[in-house]
């Protein structure tokens, strides 16, 4: 643990002991606690130069899990992200009060100061170790032009924005979409929002090929609500919409890829969300 206030130990006794006139009452020794706690440095210690500890005063903190910090000292500045945030204490000093009357021996009690602390990585820097560098939380203009340095030449999807940056893009790489990609989140969370808004942006900006099986029908009206004239309409517009009872059938079982409407069933039909009747002729 780095020097947290600046201050020696011995100095923190002698201005919280008994000879300076503190007395037993609670608006004091908090008082003493809450200046303790404050006087905490935001400093951070890499031993690799790729992941970072760190710690920083719980009064004004303004980092989050997921937030992005600079890193500087020395003349050195790295970017970061930090990872895990949690409280921290450790004792400092031992505060005595005075004797309330005479015959009563004076109280002690053990004061602890209590600070954030956590863990992050470093996302852009010299690889070097570092120790005791200052840290703060990064600016949106700070942010944005790590996102610059950082792009690969490849299309880009802008599915929103940072929610931790001020007008800082999401920008997801496009050619990802041509491989597995998996949404998870609590029921309630925004799951199908976000999927429907990658499907959007993959819509409008890409020649991507999809097929959208969607049991729950979420995506059966995204044409509906963009509107006939915006460029997902469009694009769906030229696509197949399956119904009940059809399918597509491909690959090794048939020699060109089909629309077909399966036939009538011999045997009875199961399931109590299916109607008996979607094989009849028509």
């Amino acid at each position: 643990m780095s020097d947290i206030g600046g201050k020696s130990r011995s100095a923190v006794t002698s201005a919280a002991s008994g000879q300076s006139g503190l007395g037993p009452q609670p608006d004091t020794f908090r008082e003493v606690r809450r200046n303790l706690d404050a006087s905490v440095l935001p400093l951070a210690t890499s031993v690799d130069g790729r992941r970072f500890s760190f710690q920083a005063s719980l009064y004004g903190l303004e980092l989050q899990v997921g937030s992005y910090v600079v890193l500087e000292g020395g003349g050195t500045r790295y970017l970061g992200q930090v990872l895990t945030l949690g409280l921290d204490r450790q004792p400092v000093t031992e505060l005595t009060l005075p004797a309330q009357s005479a015959g009563v021996p004076e109280a002690r009690t053990e004061v602890q100061i209590r600070y954030a602390s956590g863990e992050g990585t470093v996302l852009e820097g010299h690889g070097a170790p570092f120790h005791d560098v200052l840290i703060r939380g990064a600016s949106g203009t700070e942010v944005r032009a790590w996102l610059q340095r950082s792009e690969r030449g490849y299309a880009k999807l802008q599915l929103g924005e940072l929610a931790l940056v001020t007008n800082a893009p999401c920008m997801a790489d496009a050619s990802g979409f041509d491989r597995h990609t998996f949404l998870c989140g609590q029921s309630g969370s925004g799951k199908t929002y976000s999927l429907g808004v990658i499907l959007e942006r993959l819509l409008i900006e890409t020649d991507l090929r999809m097929v959208v099986l969607d049991p729950n029908s979420d995506f059966v009206r995204l044409a509906a609500l963009t509107g006939s004239d915006h460029p997902v309409a469009r694009r769906l517009g030229q696509s197949v919409t399956f119904r009940q009872g059809e399918g597509l059938i491909a690959g090794k079982i048939s020699p060109q890829p089909a629309l077909l409407r399966f036939g009538a069933r011999i045997s009875q039909e199961g399931g109590a969300d299916v109607p008996a009747t979607w094989a009849a002729a028509r």
